[in-house]
């Protein structure tokens, strides 16, 4: 029989697709809120460094006032009800008629006014341009955007590139539940519809790839496969002798000039981005420890005293800023290119920069005294327009939550870790230990397994030097817990 396209997805998969919408446009479900908006609005922001590389197909072009777009989705609320009436399945939700601060839901449209001579303002203005910057990285259509009492709904249209905006809404005014209730049903719409054209796409895609198979060659990947298929992801194209990795970790070492790239997720760079070294490599082969302090650009360089950095997509994104996988390469003299497979963690304001440069100093730390399960270091970078700071480091096949996902029945507790994994993620800890090293952020993302298969400790932003003994006896008891499946993560 032909494969039948769903109309929505799975019972136990639909709340992951409202789960993923709604943490980008509502992060307030998912996470606390963040109220320093000084550290928003002062300083650099992603979108001054991304500007460069923005794909020129999915750039903000127009932005229109839409004083229609209210009355609109509260008609999407009025039309439910009389479905709801209608049919006699099911009902609204009481709460939204009762809990205070939303209103009276009530049937008729309630007209939110205000002016509209502040929609120019986000065509402009850095902050627009950055939530328009991340609808297109998220792939979204609605975007909120508040501001204390006041909001304003917009809603990207990709095909013209313009961002149409709502009027000013005053939340304190009456109704404003029918209108939120409005907004929610738009972006469940929104995911649903896209998850069906996705497994319209998918549908294609394994109709296409099936002409290839033999009949009844259906195959179900096991964990391992799935392991294995991480692994290979991650695994150098080209595989590097040890000679041809001294020759490379020696060429970085001589090349202060890093030239950026972005090549997916929205992002196409015309024209590179170019950083300077403020930190040296680390790694078995080199320990660079000069001081970059000093380093001013110059006017131009030499081929040979530059590398290349294409990055693909965005791995994580944390309170240091986004984490991009990508690959590094280099041309030697003779004309033989290099590569390697990395991460890079760029931060922007000043916060997070000063917690990448603090990791970096821990790592050379650490490498000083000797511990090598852990990233080697590639180098860290400054944009020469002060607007990001990069740390380029060794990529992982994959972390122990990647193995084991956190699922109902494991309530994110480890349960497969074997006793000589475990023995060996002990040694780590008390060889970070002995550098005088607290980490103080162990848990199953920043414990991985390297590309030749060792584990690895990651991620030292939030690390403790000359960290005191009781520390150090704390963290070895909750590792233990961690490893042992007694605990998720104890801070």
């Amino acid at each position: 029989m032909p494969e039948q396209t769903p109309q929505t997805p799975p019972y136990d998969l639909l709340p992951e697709v409202l789960k993923e919408t709604f943490s980008f446009h509502f992060s307030f479900l998912t996470q606390p809120p963040d109220y320093r908006l000084d550290k928003r609005l002062v300083g650099p922001s992603p979108f001054m460094f991304y500007d460069r590389h923005v794909n020129e197909s999915r750039r903000l072009r127009y932005v229109a006032s839409l004083p229609s777009l209210v009355d609109d989705i509260i008609k999407k609320v009025d039309d439910r009800l009389e479905e709801l009436e209608r049919t006699g399945e099911g009902q609204l939700p009481m709460w939204y008629g009762t809990r205070a601060g939303f209103g009276v839901l009530t049937k008729g449209s309630y007209t939110f006014t205000g002016s509209d001579a502040y929609a120019a303002f986000y065509s402009l203005s850095p902050f627009g341009l950055e939530v328009w910057r991340l609808a297109v990285q998220k792939d979204t259509t609605v975007i909120v955007i508040n501001c204390g009492n006041y909001e304003r709904i917009g809603i990207r249209h990709r095909a013209s590139q313009t961002l149409y905006l709502s009027d000013m809404i005053d939340l304190t005014k009456p109704g404003y539940g029918k209108l939120h209730l409005g907004t929610l049903m738009s972006v469940v719409d929104d995911a649903l519809i896209r998850y069906q054209a996705s497994c319209e796409r998918d549908r294609t895609t394994r109709a296409k790839k099936r002409r290839h198979l033999p009949e009844n060659n259906e195959v179900r990947r096991s964990k391992r496969q799935k392991l294995n298929i991480l692994l290979e992801r991650s695994r150098d194209l080209s595989q590097l002798s040890p000679q041809d990795l001294k020759v490379l970790w020696n060429e970085i070492l001589k090349r202060p000039l890093l030239l950026l790239r972005f090549s997916g997720g929205g992002l196409h760079s015309s024209v590179p981005a170019c950083c300077l070294r403020a930190g040296g490599a680390l790694s078995p082969y080199v320990q660079d420890t000069t001081d970059y302090t000093s380093t001013t650009l110059r006017e131009s360089y030499q081929a040979s005293e530059c590398f290349h950095l294409t990055l693909d997509w965005e791995n994580s994104n944390g309170r240091t800023g986004q984490v991009f996988t990508g690959n590094l390469q280099l041309t030697l003299p003779n004309g033989r290119k290099l590569s390697r497979n990395v991460v890079a963690k760029i931060a922007y304001d000043e916060e997070a920069q000063d917690l990448v440069r603090h990791e970096y100093q821990v790592y050379r730390r650490l490498w000083s005294h000797g511990v090598r399960r852990i990233p080697e270091i590639y180098g860290l970078f400054e944009d020469v327009d002060n607007l990001a700071t990069l740390l380029v480091m060794e990529r992982a096949a994959y972390t122990f939550r990647q193995r084991e996902p956190m699922t109902k029945e494991n309530k994110g507790l480890l349960q497969e870790v074997q006793i000589s994994e475990r023995s060996t993620c002990m040694s780590i800890v008390k060889e970070i230990h002995d550098a005088g090293v607290v980490h103080r952020d162990i848990r199953a993302e920043n414990l991985v397994v390297a590309q030749d298969g060792r584990p690895m400790v990651i991620d030292f932003d939030n690390a403790l030097q000359d960290a005191p003994d009781h520390c150090k006896a704390l963290e070895i008891e909750s590792v233990e817990d961690l490893l042992s499946g007694k605990i998720f993560f104890r801070f």
